[in-house]
């Protein structure tokens, strides 16, 4: 379980050499056809794989970790894991994308299950699988599989995401979990930019820190979202035209212009509701994005200041996946 955390928190998966070379490196061949936005899922404390694969299929797993691959498979002997008598040089960068616990066999079906099943039985090496149903990532949800339209609220996709039905589903099931945490039951909710009330239907729960490059767990901290209304926050604040200081004071960003000059001073100075010390570290990452700029008026109109830090930086699923076995045994 050790290494299937580290793995996760370091959006890294390794294998042992001698493990892709046994049986005439059947698995090294398959490891050298990973290609960037292929499943890799990663299974933890299933049934006994050297049961019949009937009974294989029958059983559960506790955990099922979906991840996508990043970067293909590349070496490097840099110490990853606690475990490591010898490093896991033959390494793939990936993307959690989901963690479902309790998982039943039949649901995931035979041919992932029996991927799985063949890896555990081999040290854990990769084996190509028909990719993970979507039904999986419900597993154990019940009636939030289906949630009610007031539930659903808006739902917009951040720039630099993925557009696949697979991610819309898994980003679907992120933000109600997050709505939930958020708004609760409330009918009217307040923006956190503005500080407006409107309806649950006209705001949405923005990542703070863009969701594409924000890691697994990032992603469902609740301090890494807010409250942001339709009637012009979100998209201000998701394209850059405002950022929050360190001080938690919204300031107009560098994606600022002129056609955007009177919503944005409107803003320029109010305190984020947002803010706190939780969530200054995801209002950083924005504010790396975006830069800060200086909002002047000059009396016959506005001009921006721009003081821009040292540190400012400014696929679609291939349809296969890869199954291993995660945690201690099984690599």
């Amino acid at each position: 379980m050790i290494n299937l955390g580290v793995g996760i928190d370091r959006s890294v998966w390794g294998w042992r050499s001698s493990a892709l070379d046994v049986r005439g490196g059947d698995a090294r061949r398959v490891a050298r056809t990973m290609r960037i936005g292929d499943q890799l899922i990663l299974g933890w404390w299933g049934p006994n794989p050297r049961a019949d694969m009937s009974a294989y299929l029958a059983g559960r797993l506790r955990r099922l970790v979906v991840t996508r691959i990043t970067t293909p498979l590349y070496q490097d002997s840099t110490p990853v894991w606690p475990d490591e008598g010898e490093s896991f040089p033959e390494r793939v960068q990936l993307r959690v994308l989901d963690i479902v616990e309790d998982v039943p066999g039949n649901m995931l079906g035979e041919s992932a299950m029996g991927a799985l099943r063949k890896s555990a039985n081999t040290n854990g090496v990769p084996v190509e699988a028909s990719p993970v149903p979507l039904a999986v990532l419900f597993s154990g949800e019940g009636d939030a599989a289906e949630p009610g339209d007031d539930e659903e609220g808006p739902d917009r996709v951040d720039s630099g995401e993925d557009l696949d039905v697979y991610s819309l589903v898994i980003r679907r099931k992120e933000q109600r979990r997050l709505r939930r945490l958020k708004f609760g039951d409330s009918a009217v909710v307040r923006c956190d930019l503005c500080g407006r009330y409107a309806s649950r239907h006209l705001v949405v729960l923005a990542h703070i820190k863009r969701r594409a490059d924000s890691s697994y767990h990032e992603r469902l901290d609740n301090a890494n979202v807010m409250a942001a209304c339709l009637l012009g926050c979100d998209a201000l604040f998701e394209y850059g035209h405002i950022y929050v200081d360190a001080e938690g004071r919204i300031r107009p960003g560098r994606a600022f212009g002129t056609a955007a000059v009177e919503p944005v001073s409107a803003l320029d100075g109010r305190s984020c509701a947002a803010f706190d010390a939780a969530s200054a570290p995801y209002f950083a990452a924005h504010r790396a994005r975006f830069g800060d700029a200086a909002l002047v008026d000059q009396g016959s109109g506005w001009k921006l200041d721009y003081e821009l830090d040292s540190d400012h930086g400014g696929s679609m699923p291939h349809d296969r996946a890869l199954a291993g076995i995660g945690g201690n045994a099984g690599r």
